[in-house]
């Protein structure tokens, strides 16, 4: 059972289980790390039974009693050490004393008691050999929260004193060097068998014995791991020579991480993250050949697709750095680009375009016929991804564009390259607001797309339609709502299942996610999943990134949605407070923002002031997609209801000319235009103005009518004839409202059909 999981069925499920057991149930929640955004921590303190949660915090919400832990009893200490020091001696005060030096630190008693028994010291040459070496980690009785236990570097120093009293072989020495760049990864006998050429198991098993490795057997086969301490301080121990023992290694590595040209199964190697760890202490030494340079970028892949940017940096840094010395244009090509994608998802845009550019100049030089179509078309569909990032899809489309038409002309190109330049332009169509073509394409691409399900580019084309899909539900729509949970579930549980625990792309998901959980009214698992986006971009990118915004903002909507329509406007003002003097925000976000903040101020009868950001909105728009844009829809609505709400109705209807301007190919967003500026007539007393589109809108079908449009405009019309005097039609039009309420029953649509009950009918 987890709570970690959506909620809901799980949740009904604990409280199910508290209840049968009646007090007798005891709940175990391990390792808290953040608990100030946890919300199921409050709801799980308020359950009837026993819960024992374990945290580095030394506050959880919603729990008061707290049992601090403290370090090992002494007692406890020395029969840990005695376990593995397998003499017959025993003199605790003198065992008392060599614990003191290690602030009864589990790892360096067990590594003392291992190593003392290997060399065959009693207790007195033990303690006498630690303390003529330095070796003193405390001096005092200290707990887990004490700051030599925290420090790392301190640990390893000590580490690499504690090795010196164990008399390793030359061979040992090697063969930890090689384990050292490897920490926490498992690894049996056959690996290590390949990776460093380890003929006897017994030469590994001697490790265990020394307290270096760890060790478990599993259905019989011996497996191996060292922890990233130990391994630290051996490579600390073993800098000088680290680049020059393990670079074979590490080669050797390197194949493991090549996967040709199919792209999208980085996440089969995340288990070799760990060996990224250490790869900072070999980027110290000289890093010098191709070989190098090709392993780098190759974990730089993985490490990409796990979301490990930090890391990332360093190794585009070091591949450009040997590339350079080499001179290999080409390589130079490759690495550029892929700095220029981490810039991009690091949201800086000038760094990204300045390394396309020199590739793009590397390229010239190397290419200047432009004979190589397929290195061309990487190029220009990367371009594409900036110029779509920053909010600029003309001249995104103009890239892909010209990518799909290079790769156009390559015979054996794979079918899903195609399938990506078509999943690009259908993302242009989406941004432009042009669905019903976004969503053409998108369902091309995946037709054309031969990846494996498996395949984690695919799962983009499957999460691509997925927002298309949400859009057009928000904009009524809601055929398409079957389909977006189907795809929205797809991408979830892909990404749940291969994904690391931080990915900013699974972090993508559950905010996409959310937010359309949100559009179709249910919104506590809107918040659960934006929830979980928010704890990932928080440990990516900070707390203050325009990621985190973006769950924050969806948090206020959710509040106005349930009531608390104060909350959520001072929410989205904090928002707005950041977003507007934010560099690099995308275009497209900063819109999105400026319209939710407007939209909560209309609602507040803040009529003034919601214009002014749907103004903002609209001016951002013209600018980056012109006038003609069908994103400029809902923003002049937004300004048609504040003009409306203003009773300024001539300047809510020249609002709604606009709309009507800007596309006559959306059927529901021009029933919305025809129902308002027949609303404004009619306020206005152009009874006949406003029974001419009252009736327009109404001739425009709604298959779904999920918002129950087709009885508020039955009941406007007959309030018009009512106010004309000319009862029968209006009576006529009252009785359609009455059976339609009857067909489609609603209790806000109850209550609007039943004004006309003011009216006495005249027949």
């Amino acid at each position: 059972m987890s709570i970690e999981s959506e909620p809901g069925k799980e949740w009904q499920t604990i409280q199910e289980e508290v209840q049968k057991y009646n007090g007798r149930l005891l709940l175990v929640i391990d390792n808290i790390e953040h608990s100030d955004k946890d919300e199921y921590l409050k709801k799980l303190s308020s359950l009837q039974c026993k819960i024992i949660v374990t945290s580095r915090q030394k506050t959880l919400f919603g729990f008061s009693d707290i049992i601090y832990l403290q370090p090992l009893e002494m007692a406890d200490c020395r029969e840990l050490f005695y376990y593995h020091y397998q003499f017959q001696e025993r003199d605790n005060e003198m065992l008392n004393n060599i614990i003191e030096l290690t602030a009864k630190l589990t790892i360096m008693i067990v590594f003392i008691a291992k190593a003392a028994y290997l060399e065959g010291f009693s207790l007195g040459d033990l303690y006498a050999v630690l303390v003529e070496k330095g070796f003193k980690l405390s001096e005092e009785d200290v707990s887990c929260e004490h700051e030599k236990t925290q420090n790392d570097e301190t640990i390893i120093k000590q580490m690499c004193i504690l090795f010196s009293i164990v008399k390793y072989s030359e061979q040992d020495k090697i063969l930890l060097t090689f384990i050292s760049v490897i920490p926490n990864l498992r690894f049996d006998f056959t690996k290590a068998k390949k990776w460093f050429k380890v003929k006897k198991n017994s030469s590994l098993m001697k490790l265990y014995n020394t307290g270096i490795l760890e060790h478990i057997t599993d259905s019989r086969t011996h497996i191996y791991w060292i922890h990233s301490v130990i391994a630290a301080a051996i490579r600390e121990q073993q800098k000088t020579i680290l680049y020059d023992v393990t670079s074979p290694f590490v080669h050797e590595l390197s194949e493991e991480l090549e996967y040709g040209d199919s792209w999208g199964k980085a996440y089969q190697k995340f288990d070799l993250i760990p060996f990224s760890w250490s790869i900072a202490d070999l980027l110290d030494n000289s890093w010098e050949n191709e070989s190098d340079s090709t392993f780098l970028i190759r974990l730089y892949y993985v490490c990409f697709e796990a979301s490990n940017y930090s890391l990332c940096r360093k190794l585009m840094d070091r591949a450009i750095e040997i590339d350079l010395k080499l001179d290999e244009k080409g390589s130079l090509i490759r690495d550029y680009r892929n700095y220029a994608e981490l810039m991009l998802r690091l949201d800086l845009i000038e760094e990204s375009l300045h390394n396309l550019d020199i590739a793009k100049k590397l390229m010239e030089e190397l290419d200047p016929e432009h004979l190589d179509k397929k290195e061309w078309a990487f190029l220009w569909h990367e371009y594409g991804n900036v110029y779509y990032r920053s909010g600029i899809p003309s001249k995104a489309l103009d890239y892909y564009t010209e990518a799909l038409e290079l790769d156009k002309q390559i015979s054996d190109l794979p079918a899903h390259e195609l399938s990506t330049d078509y999943s690009s332009i259908a993302l242009i169509y989406q941004m432009q607001g042009d669905l019903s073509s976004a969503y053409e394409m998108i369902k091309y691409a995946i037709g054309i797309d031969t990846r494996d399900d498996d395949n984690s580019e695919s799962i983009m084309n499957n999460y691509y339609l997925a927002n298309i899909c949400m859009d057009l539900v928000s904009n009524g729509y809601t055929e398409y709502s079957a389909e977006a949970s189907e795809q929205y579930k797809l991408v979830v549980d892909f990404r749940e299942k291969y994904s690391g625990r931080f990915s900013n792309d699974l972090a993508d998901v559950y905010l996409e996610f959310s937010n359309y959980l949100y559009q179709i009214g249910e919104n506590e698992k809107s918040l659960f999943y934006s929830n979980k986006a928010c704890k990932i971009y928080r440990y990516l990118y900070g707390d203050e990134s325009y990621h985190v915004l973006q769950c924050l903002g969806n948090e206020a909507l959710i509040a106005e949605d349930e009531g608390d329509l104060d909350n959520a406007i001072k929410m989205y003002s904090e928002i707005m407070d950041y977003t507007e003097n934010m560099d690099n925000l995308p275009i497209s976000d900063l819109c999105k923002d400026y319209q939710n903040y407007a939209i909560l101020l209309e609602q507040a009868d803040r009529y003034d002031e919601s214009n002014q950001y749907f103004q903002k909105c609209i001016d951002l728009l013209i600018e980056h997609f012109g006038e003609d844009s069908p994103k400029l829809a809902e923003s002049y609505i937004g300004q048609a209801n504040c003009n409306m709400g203003l009773e300024n109705y001539s300047e809510a209807i020249h609002n709604l000319e606009k709309v009507k301007n800007l596309s006559t190919d959306d059927p529901l967003l021009m029933r919305i235009v025809y129902h308002k500026q027949g609303t404004c007539y009619a306020f206005m007393e152009k009874y006949e103005q406003a029974i001419s589109r009252l009736k327009q809108a109404l001739e425009i079908k709604d298959t779904n009518d999920s918002d129950f449009s087709t009885g508020y405009i039955l009941v406007d019309i007959s309030t018009v004839y009512y106010h004309m005097n000319r009862h029968d039609e209006a009576h006529d039009y009252k009785e359609r409202a009455y059976n339609y309420l009857e067909e489609h029953y609603d209790s806000d649509l109850d209550s609007y059909v039943h004004t006309l009950d003011i009216f006495e009918d005249k027949k």
